[in-house]
């Protein structure tokens, strides 16, 4: 009879984890197809000559929340994520998570992982390579969205009202916990700064916490989650770096100076400050901090265009390139001592024989390397709001996007 009852017992708890388990394994994953793909090249492109169009299906993310490594554009859907084969055009595979009507509301991607974060408050590891699930954690947060980063294999996302987690990428584990030194519990990550000497610097931006808002940098040990330092800022999206050590961002007592900062394990130290003509630091590297700046002339509310480089040493202006008349420029990236930026039309311009072009600059000297035309929709087709920008620029190929739903890969 005892030995029954064990035997009934045990079937009991096998019936409950397979429905567990059936549960756990709803989520839908096809793919891989076909062999793995390579990065386009090492170092970012010097002539770009090709170009490869996608237009995002209904129901997948904005371009610029496309990831792109190993020639695959990695894009969110509305219950997981799916690759494309960049070279190809055709879906790599697909994941989506099964059991629940949550939304995708973050997709960040590395070489090896991505991280999807749903509006249930779950966040699920993908392997790069197969699109299977390796992992799924619960985090905190209380407005059913979830932002994050991902650097240096760790996940870093808000957990409970006022501390950070970091989570390793490839298993899932908790690695360490936070608490921000602040009153924080609507706290905004999107960018990761790993530093030499196990620091990461986090910019962040709370809202709500005492009716106003604010950005606040923090400076973490990333083994033990020791907050070593911190400091206010304006906000995540105003900040730049460039090199191992040094941050760029606005003075946020002054909004108009631009600081160059030293940031190391003891903190943060004022490099230099230079004013600011009506811009933020939005690309950098190579020692130079460039943004595109607009300025209303003196006359006919006419504009003055132009990109803006200051040497990140000194604070120096370098150079600048005013756009032509009816032209303007998008968001710039740096790479490999080059800058890329789409100079096109302005967005209620519908004469369809104005070029959109692609510019490779010297980053230093501000000198024109390559330029390549750009593909523009007719114009019936295209929206109030055409602008190309510069999402990123890794694997050998310039990532672009226009903002209605067409993604835009560059390569030599």
């Amino acid at each position: 009879m005892g030995r029954a009852r064990a035997l009934g017992l045990l079937l009991v708890i096998l019936a409950v984890t397979s429905l567990a388990h059936r549960h756990e394994t709803q989520d839908t994953v096809t793919g891989a197809h076909g062999p793995f793909p390579a990065a386009f090249a090492g170092k970012s492109p010097s002539t770009p000559q090709n170009i490869i169009n996608r237009t995002l299906d209904d129901g997948v993310s904005l371009p610029e929340d496309a990831g792109l490594a190993h020639g695959l554009a990695v894009e969110r859907t509305e219950t997981g994520a799916q690759a494309v084969n960049l070279r190809t055009g055709k879906e790599y595979w697909r994941y989506e998570r099964g059991g629940t009507d949550a939304s995708v509301l973050m997709l960040k991607v590395s070489e090896r992982t991505v991280v999807i974060g749903y509006s249930d408050q779950e966040l699920v590891g993908v392997d790069l390579r197969t699109g299977e699930p390796l992992w799924r954690t619960k985090v905190w947060h209380r407005r059913g969205y979830q932002i994050m980063g991902l650097a240096g294999g760790q996940v870093i996302a808000r957990t409970t009202s006022g501390t950070l987690g970091a989570f390793d990428e490839r298993d899932g584990r908790r690695l360490w916990t936070a608490t921000t030194p602040d009153a924080c519990p609507n706290m905004h990550i999107n960018t990761v700064y790993v530093l030499p000497r196990h620091l990461s610097a986090i910019p962040t931006y709370c809202d709500g916490a005492n009716g106003g808002e604010r950005g606040l940098l923090l400076g973490i040990d990333n083994r033990t989650g020791e907050v070593l330092w911190h400091q206010g800022t304006l906000g995540p999206e105003s900040m730049v770096r460039d090199g191992e050590r040094t941050l760029i961002a606005p003075d946020p007592d002054r909004p108009s100076t631009i600081r160059l900062l030293d940031v190391n394990r003891q903190g943060i130290f004022l490099r230099a400050a230079f004013p600011a003509d009506n811009w933020v630091p939005v690309a950098s590297g190579s020692g130079t901090v460039v943004s595109a700046t607009e300025s209303r002339g003196q006359d006919d509310g006419a504009y003055d265009i132009r990109l803006r480089s200051y040497d990140t040493r000194t604070g120096h202006l370098a150079w600048q390139l005013p756009a032509p008349p009816g032209l303007v420029y998008g968001l710039p990236k740096i790479a490999d001592g080059r800058l890329y930026v789409v100079r096109q039309p302005k967005s209620d311009d519908v004469d369809a024989s104005t070029r959109t072009d692609l510019l490779v600059l010297d980053a230093k000297s501000g000198q024109l390397l390559h330029t390549l035309p750009l593909p523009r929709p007719p114009a019936a087709d295209r929206p109030y709001d055409d602008e190309v920008m510069v999402n990123s620029v890794t694997g050998g190929a310039v990532n672009m996007s226009r903002r209605y739903r067409e993604l835009m890969i560059a390569t030599d």
